[in-house]
């Protein structure tokens, strides 16, 4: 009878196609292994897209102190007339206000202006004069940007006697340290107006 040898034949080919199979088994196996390692395996460190880094730190500017700084007004006193290439003193230039009747100057005239970023109350805009006194007059109050004028008459004994003498003032802006400004050292000005030789 052939049975054995049909059995020997079943067996062998079995035993082919188990191996076979077995054969195509593995790789999925070393794939999953791989697969695993990958996932299991340490990452390296990436950079951030946008590190903050610790960098050389520049010098602080006028600019970062005001934006620290407080907001607060800034009174600054100023000629009126604004005549150039002419000296100083003559009627209808800087501060002299021309006489009517023609002459010396017996008024001053003045501009009032707010710089600074916030406004500023009501205040007193004080002259004071060389061998006159002082004179204080009244100045509203201001928003930043924002101006004024005043004038002021120039008093008796600011003249020296004789010709060509000069009266000499000084314009102080907030007279009465009333308004909170972020500069105080530009309230005053200094000036004069010249009494004609005739």
């Amino acid at each position: 009878m052939r049975i054995p040898s049909m059995l020997s034949s079943v067996a062998i080919a079995c035993g082919f196609a188990f191996a076979v199979h077995a054969a195509d088994a593995s790789p999925p196996k070393r794939a999953s292994a791989a697969r695993a390692t990958l996932q299991t395996a340490p990452q390296p460190d990436l950079p951030l897209k946008n590190p903050q880094r610790a960098g050389p730190q520049r010098p602080v500017s006028g600019a970062d102190k005001l934006l620290g700084a407080p907001m607060q007004a800034d009174l600054v006193p100023s000629a009126f007339f604004n005549a150039q290439h002419l000296p100083e003193g003559f009627p209808g230039i800087g501060f002299c206000d021309p006489n009517p009747a023609g002459g010396t100057p017996n008024k001053i005239r003045f501009r009032l202006t707010n710089q600074g970023a916030s406004p500023a109350a009501a205040s007193v805009v004080r002259v004071d004069f060389v061998g006159g006194g002082s004179v204080s007059v009244n100045a509203p109050a201001l928003m930043p940007g924002a101006e004024t004028s005043g004038a002021v008459n120039i008093p008796q004994g600011c003249y020296p006697p004789g010709f060509s003498s000069a009266c000499q003032f000084t314009i102080h802006a907030d007279g009465n340290a009333q308004v909170a400004e972020s500069v105080e050292s530009n309230n005053a000005v200094q000036s004069l107006c010249v009494q004609p030789a005739g």
